[in-house]
């Protein structure tokens, strides 16, 4: 379309009221004023927000932070306004804190569940190495001359010390534990370190290594059941409040971008100036 260009320049204390008409007609787009003492703007300063622009963008923030967590988007709901605005705006003062708390629950419950899976598959992952010993874990620990260490060789050595060793294949290569006199230790590292020896951590537990697996593996199942039905909730949620945290997130959006409009005016202590574009055919519109 062809567009015009507007500036418009009025007393301060109009400034709200001048906003609310340009973005009801929907038709200004403003242009930002650029701090940096722009010819006929000598002692203007970048505008601040409306009153009540913080409550806003925080009401906002928690909006966008629920429709996150239960994975909704626009295009989930129907466009159909089911309230009024005034409607709405009392809808979000007395049901946006108790749906914040209730999805703030679930989600900290959920997060804390997911941890705990995690910590428990990288469990077993350090057990699953050792499951084909034929040694209790405890066994690896507690000894003050003798020293258990543990690792994949890619080949094979002779160690000529005294020692205990356990071999098992994994991946294409022989995982070993070795128990040795710790007075030996400089000559079993050199042995090692020519079979390409990768050491891994003896997991600090006791009883074997596939019973601890299999415990392990019952508590992420159990897990898993309660991180479904964590989920379950919050999709009925999303189903239930769809409509409402769309309309919501709208309506909040154009109440910020309403109260943050004078951070792209040209202001003074007691006059404002905004300019920008406005169709042709509309200026008459936007101006009377």
């Amino acid at each position: 379309k062809q567009m015009s260009r507007l500036l418009i320049a009025a007393s301060r204390d109009q400034m709200a009221p001048v906003i609310a008409e340009l973005y009801r007609h929907n038709l200004f787009h403003i242009e930002e004023y650029v701090d940096a003492g722009a010819e006929g703007y000598e002692g203007f300063k970048i505008g601040t927000p409306l009153s009540g622009a913080s409550e806003k963008s925080a009401d906002l923030i928690k909006i966008r932070a629920i429709t996150n967590a239960v994975s909704l988007s626009a295009d989930d709901v129907d466009k159909k306004p089911s309230c009024s605005m005034d409607e709405l705006q009392t809808k979000i003062e007395r049901e946006l804190p108790l749906l914040e708390r209730e999805v703030e629950e679930l989600t900290v419950r959920r997060s804390k569940l997911d941890a705990r899976e995690k910590e428990l598959e990288q469990k077993i992952t350090e057990l699953t190495p050792f499951a084909d010993i034929p040694v209790d874990l405890n066994l690896y620990h507690g000894y003050k001359r003798f020293t258990a260490i543990a690792g994949y060789l890619s080949r094979e050595v002779v160690l000529n010390v005294p020692h205990e060793m356990h071999v098992s294949k994994r991946e294409g290569k022989n995982f070993i534990v070795v128990v040795y006199p710790t007075e030996r230790r400089s000559e079993v590292e050199k042995t090692l370190q020519e079979g390409g020896f990768q050491s891994v951590p003896i997991p600090g537990e006791s009883g074997s290594a596939r019973g601890r697996i299999e415990f392990y593996a019952g508590e992420i199942a159990a897990l898993k059941t309660d991180i479904l039905e964590i989920s379950t909730k919050l999709e009925d949620v999303k189903k239930k409040h769809a409509s409402f945290l769309v309309a919501c997130e709208e309506l909040l959006k154009a109440e910020v971008d309403q109260t943050e409009a004078p951070l792209r005016f040209a202001t003074t202590k007691q006059t404002f100036v905004a300019e920008g574009w406005v169709p042709t055919d509309q200026v008459t519109a936007v101006t009377n």
